[in-house]
């Protein structure tokens, strides 16, 4: 079978960008260089889909996603990116959403096991209760690819891939840093949205904080709730501004519970000039938001379409090359109104 040739892009996180986002670094901006390096991955993983699809064998592959939460927007442009693949390459695709229950996700990825699927792709909800069905996959010849959260627990998976969490949460927080340190003269009532039962992403949302104390000292994080998507960031910044009416930036580990909390603010008429939103994942609707000049002021991309594309190209490539030992990473860039305009071109 004819190699694949995939170029992964282990750059994208650089000793200059880890400067940048440490606490004892100095002020974290978009680099040219950071836009080069994400535009370099994007392009490469275009060209390792064109090759994927040359060494297609003729056996028509079985592939399976399971995820934990498809109302989260950022999921849901995963497995969409994972299903566009598949069918791109003509594959049967069977995706599964466990709607954050870890029984859910044991059950599915059980079944997929007794079906002999080719390919599993994992981002998993609960990490622990994958370990054991990982192994028990990849007695069955199975290919396993864990994405997002790790799974662990000296878990056999053929590839990892992912951002680290706290580089993420950092990234994040610097957008909400400077915005008050540069427009609201470094003093302000902060929410954090973030996602305490999930490991990974506890680390996140510690980037966030931290990215934010480190740009602006004097700005007080004054609430905490839970939310990773539109429903539930609506709820959650109700109560926020109940109890704390002060509030004018709200940072969440995601676009999904931002997108929320942005329309209860709009709802409550306490959008103003200075109020700030922002999250990650740089999601369409937050990316339309940002473009119109409204109070939903930043994100970061890394690109959930074509991670869910990566997800199936890395799995071919495991295929053809065998396990891949160096994470994967997807690309992080911080997105703002001063190059907003580069998605919409």
């Amino acid at each position: 079978m004819k190699k694949l040739i995939f170029v992964l892009v282990v750059s994208i996180i650089s000793i200059s960008m880890v400067a940048m986002f440490a606490l004892t670094g100095c002020k974290t901006t978009t680099t040219e260089t950071t836009k080069a390096a994400a535009e370099t991955t994007i392009a490469e993983t275009k060209a390792a889909e064109t090759t994927a699809a040359e060494t297609t064998s003729a056996k028509k592959l079985k592939v399976a996603y399971s995820t934990w939460d498809i109302a989260n927007p950022y999921f849901g442009q995963i497995a969409k990116g994972v299903e566009d693949r598949c069918n791109e390459l003509g594959y049967e695709i069977s995706i599964n959403d466990s709607k954050k229950d870890a029984t859910k996700q044991v059950d599915a990825v059980e079944n997929y096991i007794l079906q002999k699927v080719d390919i599993i792709i994992i981002s998993p909800f609960d990490s622990v209760s994958m370990q054991l069905l990982v192994k028990k996959a990849k007695d069955a010849g199975i290919v396993v690819i864990n994405g997002n959260q790790e799974i662990g627990g000296g878990a056999p998976v053929d590839a990892f891939v992912t951002i680290p969490e706290y580089v993420y949460g950092t990234a994040i927080g610097t957008n909400a840093g400077n915005w008050i340190k540069d427009k609201l003269n470094g003093k302000a009532d902060v929410a954090v949205l973030d996602l305490p039962t999930v490991e990974s992403v506890i680390q996140r949302a510690n980037g966030i904080i931290d990215a934010i104390k480190k740009l602006a000292p004097e700005a007080k994080v004054v609430a905490t709730q839970s939310a990773s998507n539109p429903e539930e960031g609506m709820r959650a910044m109700e109560t926020i501004l109940q109890a704390n009416p002060t509030v004018e930036v709200v940072v969440g580990v995601n676009d999904g519970g931002a997108l929320g909390a942005y329309e209860a603010i709009m709802a409550a008429n306490k959008a103003t000039d200075n109020f700030f939103v922002g999250g990650g994942d740089a999601l369409p609707e937050a990316l339309q938001l940002i473009k119109d000049g409204t109070i939903y002021r930043a994100t970061v991309d890394i690109d959930p379409y074509n991670s869910g594309k990566l997800f199936v190209d890395t799995a071919i490539k495991v295929m053809e090359n065998g396990p891949i030992k160096d994470v994967v990473l997807f690309p992080c860039i911080p997105v703002t109104s001063e190059n907003i305009n580069n998605y919409f071109k």
